[in-house]
């Protein structure tokens, strides 16, 4: 296990993993799978790719005697898991929906499992575990990681509390970077599920379109070579549940980037995506990460205007059906 550890470690420090998904799962998460005792060759044990009922699909499911005992969510290393709260709300989901006890969320260096589902507690509370390869100590680590193990993984959600494995550093400024929303705020959950090519206009196509009138149904980001929709799941001081909308497309797109390893300045456009005691004072705003917020466009156009300029800046793509 040590060397297996040592060679993850060495091999994560190539840009390669840091937006290459496949090949996170490939050299990263399965090799370590395999030091835990399961059979990462034997569709009875590992199966990649699996439909859930919560219209989705999860990169593995771990079987033992022909029964799934957890799900897995891969993410390459551009994204910190640890952070990484609305992707632990689809994960959960898809457990749920399935009867599947533990999520796992990683992208190879950190590990986070969840119990599914626990009456009366929220996604915080039922997180589990929480594993950082590079910055706690080796011993720590393989005891943290004997509970992806064969034997163990079905008595995840026994775990009283929480087994975290992480730097102390991080343990301690935990707060500063935990998306804490506000009462005084709207915020707004999104969960992204993996697509193929969608038969939606790119906003390029878009942007010299009179949308007056019309009416966004589907929202698309693409990171990478991946596509992603994005669905709006819920949201804080809201008198309806939110949902697409010219309004809420471009908060949406913020938090899902914000929540996939990009920054507040990577996604900032001054008085419009920016702090939240600097966004223009007409418009309505949503909070999506800590004292940071974007605006709520009025109308279709300026939702367009402001994506540009998140697409120009982040290099990622969006895509957007109407009626």
């Amino acid at each position: 296990m040590k060397d297996i550890i040592a060679r993850i470690l060495s091999l994560s420090k190539l840009n390669l993993y840091r937006a290459n998904e496949e090949a996170t799962k490939q050299h990263l998460i399965l090799p370590l799978l395999q030091s835990l005792g399961w059979d990462i060759f034997s569709p009875d044990e590992v199966v990649p790719e699996v439909n859930t009922g919560g219209r989705g699909r999860v990169d593995y499911a771990l079987y033992i005697d022909s029964t799934p005992v957890a799900y897995i969510e891969a993410k390459s290393l551009g994204g910190d898991v640890l952070r990484d709260r609305n992707a632990l709300v689809q994960l959960g989901h898809y457990c749920f929906v399935d009867g599947v006890g533990v999520g796992i969320l990683t992208n190879g260096i950190q590990w986070v499992a969840i119990s599914a589902f626990e009456v009366g507690k929220r996604i915080d509370d039922r997180t589990k575990i929480r594993i950082d390869l590079r910055v706690a100590k080796i011993d720590e680590i393989i005891e943290g990681l004997s509970w992806f193990s064969k034997d163990k993984i079905r008595d995840i959600p026994k775990i009283e509390g929480i087994i975290e494995v992480v730097n102390r550093r991080e343990n301690l400024r935990k707060e500063e970077y935990s998306y804490t929303p506000s009462s005084e705020y709207r915020t707004i959950y999104v969960i992204g599920t993996k697509v193929d090519t969608p038969d939606a206009p790119t906003i390029n196509e878009l942007i010299h379109v009179d949308l007056r009138g019309r009416k966004p149904t589907s929202l698309y980001v693409k990171i990478g070579d991946k596509w992603w929709k994005i669905e709006i799941v819920g949201g804080e001081n809201w008198r309806r549940p939110p949902k697409i909308a010219w309004s809420t497309i471009l908060p949406a797109v913020v938090v899902f980037l914000l929540e996939h390893g990009y920054t507040p300045e990577d996604v900032r456009i001054p008085s419009k995506v920016d702090y939240l005691d600097r966004l223009t004072r007409s418009l309505a705003k949503v909070q999506v990460y800590n004292d940071f917020g974007a605006i709520m466009p009025s109308d279709g156009n300026a939702t367009l205007r402001l994506l540009q300029e998140i697409k120009r800046k982040t290099e990622v793509d969006i895509a957007i059906e109407i009626d």
